[in-house]
């Protein structure tokens, strides 16, 4: 069967090879002006500070785990330390995403500035973001002004993995505890009970999950943020079994 599909299974050196010829492409992503992007989200340009550049920061950061190549990490500090300097966007759900990459680089290299970053970021998140019923975080993204009363799965990778982890780099449990209500509120609103699958989102303004479609995306999104979360030190034990049960 997996001749005929054309199945190869690649050794780690092959993935690390693979990997590689992404990094390297990622790393010089411009809009040369053959796309026009009409939202003010770039999934094109890597010199923004957007949600698409988060993930791919924090995919970076995980192969320098793996692959233990400080040419990466040197690259992803170069990245951060030109953006700080530069200033960075307005808060939302969406841009708050490259802070979690950065969280594990801060465990390498405790830059005063990384720290008053999260601190800054952390405590907008907690004291200023718009809040639906129950205290979910509503979402929000760049350039996006008419969600109100809206759950989406996304949120949890954007902006409740980097608060927990906040959370453990500043010794600032109250973060983690945020963080853990988020999943608990999204899991009681965006899990199907009849499949175990996400909604894409859930509104309070009419009480429903859209159209309820069982977003692809959106799973991912799930999958990857409960078991980033389970990895997490400071996260309860009583949230870790609720989490593995819904995963």
């Amino acid at each position: 069967m997996e001749e005929r599909i054309g199945y190869k299974e690649m050794n780690r050196q092959e993935v690390y090879e693979n990997i590689e010829k992404l990094s390297e492409c990622m790393k010089t992503m411009a809009n040369r002006g053959w796309v026009e992007e009409r939202c003010p989200v770039s999934n094109i340009d890597i010199d923004k500070w957007e949600w698409p550049q988060g993930i791919g920061m924090y995919g970076m950061y995980r192969y320098y785990e793996q692959s233990g190549k400080e040419e990466v990490l040197d690259w992803l500090i170069g990245w951060y330390d030109a953006h700080i300097e530069k200033g960075l966007p307005a808060k939302n759900i969406n841009t708050t995403a490259p802070l979690l990459a950065l969280t594990y680089i801060y465990q390498h290299y405790p830059k005063e500035n990384y720290r008053a970053v999260f601190l800054e970021w952390a405590e907008y998140i907690i004291k200023q973001f718009d809040r639906t019923e129950e205290g979910g975080f509503q979402h929000s993204g760049s350039g996006i002004n008419n969600l109100y009363g809206q759950l989406w799965d996304d949120t949890l990778v954007m902006t409740c993995l980097f608060l927990a982890r906040a959370g453990e780099v500043l010794g600032r449990q109250e973060y983690v505890t945020e963080c853990e209500r988020q999943f608990l509120i999204h899991a009681k609103y965006l899990c199907d009970r009849n499949t175990g699958l996400w909604y894409h989102g859930w509104t309070f303004w009419g009480r429903h999950n859209f159209g309820e479609c069982l977003w692809g995306r959106g799973n991912g999104w799930v999958t990857m943020a409960i078991a980033d979360l389970l990895e997490m030190q400071s996260v309860s034990e009583a949230v870790k079994l609720f989490l593995k049960d819904t995963l």
